[in-house]
């Protein structure tokens, strides 16, 4: 019977540990944050025409010490490498993947957002006659 005991041990050991369940981190991951610096990396600009059929797709690289974009809690503004204003601060509203700024006048939505990328879409105003613009601009911190 002592002689069995070590095994008898081991067994009841690996019983127990096969009957634990396994731990999941069930914690949903931070969302992230859409405040702080962008750097603005490089920009695509698709050019459609009255049938809303692309003319002409134009990706626009960004210079060396390219602009960025500054949002905080209320107010977004573009900037120079230098801290020079391009725009005055422009109050803006998020609601989900949609930012409203300029008094509502300007919609940007949010394609893809993480801890150091972001990219924005905005969809130009159709003029008849003539079509219409958008452009996806690229950001990372």
């Amino acid at each position: 019977m002592i002689r069995n005991l070590p095994l008898l041990f081991l067994g009841l050991v690996l019983f127990t540990s096969a009957c634990q369940k396994e731990k999941t981190n069930t914690d949903p991951q931070p969302k992230p944050s859409l405040e702080g610096r962008w750097i603005w990396q490089h920009a695509v600009i698709t050019r459609y025409d009255v049938n809303n059929e692309v003319i002409q797709t134009t990706p626009q690289a960004a210079a060396p010490g390219a602009t960025y974009l500054d949002i905080n809690g209320e107010t977004l503004q573009r900037f120079l490498p230098d801290g020079t204003a391009l725009t005055p601060p422009l109050n803006y509203v998020q609601d989900g993947s949609t930012i409203y700024y300029d008094r509502a006048r300007a919609i940007l939505t949010i394609v893809d957002l993480t801890s150091r990328e972001l990219t924005l879409h905005a969809e130009g105003e159709f003029i008849p006659g003539r079509g219409h613009t958008n452009t996806d601009t690229y950001y990372s911190r």
